[in-house]
């Protein structure tokens, strides 16, 4: 069998587009609509587990979570060239199992070497930044991290869509923050936020990482 390259679509928002992964973790999670007049105008986006018969479907949750691991892992290229070499068979997928078998063991590798363990809400905020945001991973850095060459610190997700409106590349700096009350995981997340707006050293660290280590696969090389 043999596979035909993709008709690349026109236009920088469609190419971002294109470059994001169908999570389907709408299905598991639920929005929250919240409104109330006299607070300050603020862009945020509010989502729980689901509920079936009052019990919270966290489990499921966490196996879509599982279920994306390679693509948080793994950049773009690995995962089109298994595809491809799955592709000559009709009926093999020895290359994308050994793709997934690579990504779970530098997800663990990572979680093992890691002093704060947050892979797993990185893993999430990849997930949320993509579904919601449409802004795709720009920069694989669970790859980096488990290079013992490469010290990555700083943010825990580098995306980026396209402002049509603009004309201009939209860079998402995420930081991921896990902790038992709302409050202190909104007080940490505006101390990150502060720090980074005030270090330019950490954000250079940031544009850096994106320039050097971008994950566009496909892209066409004028943009």
């Amino acid at each position: 069998m043999t596979s035909t390259p993709p008709v690349l679509p026109a236009g920088p928002a469609a190419h971002f587009t294109r470059l994001l992964s169908p999570h389907g973790i709408g299905a598991r999670l639920a929005q929250l609509a919240v409104a109330e007049s006299g607070l300050p105008k603020f862009s945020a986006t509010f989502v729980h587990p689901r509920f079936r018969q009052e019990k919270l479907l966290v489990h499921e949750l966490c196996e879509k979570l599982a279920n994306r691991v390679t693509s948080f892992c793994m950049t773009r290229a690995d995962r089109l060239k298994a595809k491809v070499e799955d592709a000559r068979s009709e009926y093999e997928t020895a290359a994308t199992d050994a793709l997934n078998a690579r990504a779970r063991r530098l997800f663990i590798q990572a979680t093992k070497s890691s002093a704060r363990s947050g892979e797993g809400g990185e893993l999430l905020l990849f997930i949320l930044a993509e579904e919601y945001l449409k802004a795709p991973l720009l920069v694989s850095k669970m790859r980096l991290k488990t290079n013992p060459q490469m010290p990555v610190h700083g943010s825990d997700g580098i995306h980026a869509s396209w402002d049509a409106g603009a004309g201009a590349l939209v860079l998402y700096i995420g930081g991921s923050k896990l902790h038992a009350s709302f409050t202190g995981a909104v007080t940490d997340a505006m101390k990150s936020v502060a720090e980074l707006a005030s270090d330019p050293n950490r954000y250079q660290h940031e544009l850096n990482l994106a320039q050097n280590y971008s994950d566009l696969e496909g892209m066409p090389s004028d943009m």
